[in-house]
């Protein structure tokens, strides 16, 4: 898409009002800030691009294929949720539907597409659908650049050599249709992530693939919808959302997350949406319109260090040569080639070929990518970054030759849980846990708080003092002493008891030759 460079002298100061994160976490139209900070929380993006290539003939070479043609209005795209994405006990906490698109140029002053048609397929069970009329409550137009809002930000690009071009994005709450099909699958018999899997299709969004779009290869439009999740099967996590409608080309900006501690060993996650990247696109020394040559990557650093890490995985490789064979360090990110890790994966799987764009085994989502990198702190080069107790770290979005707009972003953080962390000795504890509701009811609990006096680990007797405690204080929800999760979980390390309320469970000990229940 760089065909014509003074594209960005007329597009630039207008995209300097709004980066990704700038106004910091991000808050829901209803006035929720959306953070998870207390539970077993994790999240999955779906996506699917709703512009594709047919002609090839805006293509910048065969390692740069383009778009050139919008999807069918009346066919749109369609997201298959399998049991890889999402446990089978997942609970849908909030989810949200976003779609991006380019508006006619024709048509600046007429209202942006507020409203597409969202409708599900359950794999096992085709009978169990669910169809819904998607609709933002605000109907913006691109008579102006909006930026900062959550449900409608757009972007306007005034330029006499190309032509006028926009696009603009709505994200509206849909945590109640995803609800509803959980509902309807309970009455089927079905647990709550099996009535989930299955087919997502979104149509009806309009799309404009004028020539001030194609001309310039930057026809653009898609969709992703995000959602946050519990599950028995997840470990206690702080997630943030951040969005931001932004367009960078040489040019990086700098997220701060905080709000967290860090435990020994941590895992941080980023998930990351994007539109328009293109594979196969770097320049070092940049452009005589602007002379800053930001790597492309997304990068990041510990608290108390000054130095970047970039990101990369099998599908957004690490590079040391831009296009022109110059020596350059970036990753090649903005690629259409999305980086799927979910939430029982060890590492993760591609949708597109970083090898070979037009691979049509695997092939990617024209002009949208959805990324996840995984920082695991103890190994190389993130474990000399991040260290147990650190409460904030920065994340810098780099783009170069690529035009891109960003369009959000969710950061997931392993937190300490001090109520499922104990000091257990191992040779004494047998590693069968009696999981009868009738033996972690709180009553038991009481009664059974007393480690084995020739126990010599005295950590396993302070706990049952913490766990008669909890029978009688209140604490927030999924922790010791506070109600269960409503799909019937508690933080990792407790139990649900038939009251409702999480409490340590009781573990079978040995002593003597005699076993006993204590709690662990």
């Amino acid at each position: 898409m760089k065909k014509l460079f003074l594209v960005f002298m007329f597009f630039v100061p207008a995209l300097l009002f709004a980066a990704l994160g700038e106004n910091g976490i991000s808050v829901a139209p209803d006035g929720t800030e959306l953070k998870w900070e207390n539970g077993n929380w994790d999240f999955f993006i779906m996506h699917k691009s709703l512009v594709e290539r047919q002609t090839g003939d805006h293509d910048s070479g065969q390692a740069n294929p383009q778009a050139d043609t919008c999807i069918d209005q009346n066919v749109g795209s369609t997201y298959t949720l399998t049991t890889k994405h999402m446990p089978e006990d997942a609970e849908i906490d909030r989810a949200f539907l976003i779609w991006l698109s380019t508006q006619d140029p024709e048509n600046f002053e007429g209202k942006t597409d507020n409203s597409v048609t969202l409708t599900f397929t359950n794999a096992a069970d085709p009978s169990l659908t669910l169809t819904k009329e998607i609709t933002a409550k605000t109907e913006g137009t691109l008579a102006e650049t909006k930026t900062g809002d959550f449900e409608y930000e757009a972007l306007k690009a005034f330029d006499q050599t190309s032509g006028d071009r926009g696009i603009f994005t709505y994200r509206v709450d849909v945590s109640a249709f995803m609800k509803e099909i959980i509902e309807k699958g309970k009455a089927k018999g079905m647990n709550s992530g099996t009535a989930l899997y299955g087919d997502y299709n979104v149509k009806g969004m309009e799309c404009s693939n004028h020539q001030n779009y194609l001309n310039v290869s930057g026809l653009v439009g898609g969709w992703a919808l995000p959602f946050v999740y519990t599950s028995s099967h997840i470990s206690a996590k702080k997630i943030y959302f951040y969005h931001g409608l932004a367009s960078y080309r040489f040019q990086a900006e700098e997220i701060t997350v905080s709000g967290f501690e860090l435990p020994d060993e941590a895992i941080i996650k980023l998930g990351f949406v994007a539109f328009e990247g293109d594979p196969g696109l770097a320049n070092k020394q940049g452009t005589n319109i602007m002379d800053t040559a930001e790597p492309e990557a997304l990068a990041v650093r510990g608290e108390h260090d000054s130095y970047y890490f970039l990101l990369s995985n099998e599908c957004n490789p690490s590079k040391d040569k831009d296009s022109t064979g110059l020596e350059f360090e970036y990753t090649e990110v903005f690629n259409s080639i999305s980086s799927i890790y979910s939430w029982n994966d060890k590492k993760e799987s591609c949708i597109g070929n970083p090898d070979n764009p037009l691979d049509e085994t695997n092939p990617i989502e024209y002009a949208i990518d959805n990324d996840t990198f995984v920082v695991d702190t103890t190994k190389e080069p993130f474990n000399t970054s991040f260290a147990k107790g650190d409460t904030e770290f920065n994340i810098k979005i780099g783009a170069n030759q690529d035009q891109i707009y960003t369009n959000f972003m969710i950061v997931s953080v392993d937190t300490y849980n001090p109520d499922s962390w104990t000091d257990t000795d191992s040779a004494d504890t047998d590693t069968s846990t009696d999981t009868d509701s009738a033996d972690t009811d709180s009553a038991d609990a009481d009664t059974a708080d007393t480690a084995d006096p020739a126990d010599s680990d005295t950590d396993a007797s302070n706990s049952g003092s913490d766990a008669s405690d909890s029978s009688t204080e209140t604490g927030n929800m999924g922790e010791s002493g506070g109600e269960c999760y409503p799909n019937g979980t508690c933080n990792e390390g407790l139990t649900c008891s038939k009251d409702n309320i999480c409490a340590k469970p009781l573990v079978l000990k040995k002593s003597s030759g005699c076993s006993i229940l204590t709690v662990d």
